[in-house]
């Protein structure tokens, strides 16, 4: 029984889901806007946009989580402001392009380069990383969000941070044990655990059966 706990124990901790978190950021045309040369108002996305960061709470050493973030137009269910009247469209002089980077000291980080994605208007764009560590400790990280503006006409592009928020990765074991050690000790746990079990189960019924047969009155014979 002693072994049929600790085999359970270190098995459910090992495949328990992850809780994820969420957090969903609002992004308005104010905050995606540049100056350029000549132009006489401001340039800016003229769409409200959101950006969804989702992190695990916590991982197990060893396995891998997934860190994802989301940089699309505001759904029906948002409520968003209209775009400035004071801004004119930035896609009339410039492309854009979308970057994520996640920075975390200590993690892995797959991949581990920033990535950039076109982002034409109203398109969504997404990011994932896969992160990992070998050691229990709680480690902090950074998730960025930059548009890059590539003119039309040639030119230095520029960069424009809309998004940035630090997260932690929390990564834990079990007496020591990562993910993939304590789902192996939970299994052969379980399984020798259920080994002897079944030698018990066995040997139980034979032994009640040899008990009753030798406390029950011998029959006689009649002569």
């Amino acid at each position: 029984m002693v072994l049929a706990v600790l085999g359970l124990t270190a098995l459910v901790w090992g495949v328990w889901p992850v809780r994820r978190i969420k957090l969903v950021q609002i992004i308005q045309p104010e905050s995606m806007q540049m100056q350029a040369a000549g132009a006489i108002r401001g340039l800016a996305v003229l769409e409200t946009r959101q950006v969804t960061l989702e992190w695990p709470e916590s991982l197990r050493i060893g396995d891998q989580g997934s860190i994802d973030l989301v940089f699309a137009p505001v759904n029906a269910g948002v409520v968003a402001q209209p775009p400035a009247a004071r801004f004119d469209d930035v896609y009339a002089r410039y492309n854009l392009m979308a970057e994520g980077r996640l920075e975390a000291a200590g993690v892995r980080v797959n991949p581990a380069d920033p990535r950039r994605e076109s982002l034409p208007a109203g398109q969504t764009v997404k990011y994932s990383w896969r992160v990992s560590a070998q050691k229990a400790a709680i480690y902090p990280a950074n998730a960025w969000l930059l548009l890059r503006f590539l003119p039309l006409q040639g030119g230095s592009a520029s960069e424009l941070p809309v998004f940035v928020h630090e997260i932690e990765i929390r990564e834990t074991s079990l007496l020591g044990l990562s993910g993939p050690a304590a789902r192996v000790v939970g299994g052969i746990g379980m399984l020798i655990s259920l080994a002897l079990g079944y030698d018990v189960m066995i040997s139980v019924p034979r032994w009640w059966s040899r008990h009753k047969t030798q406390r029950s009155p011998r029959s006689q014979r009649v002569i």
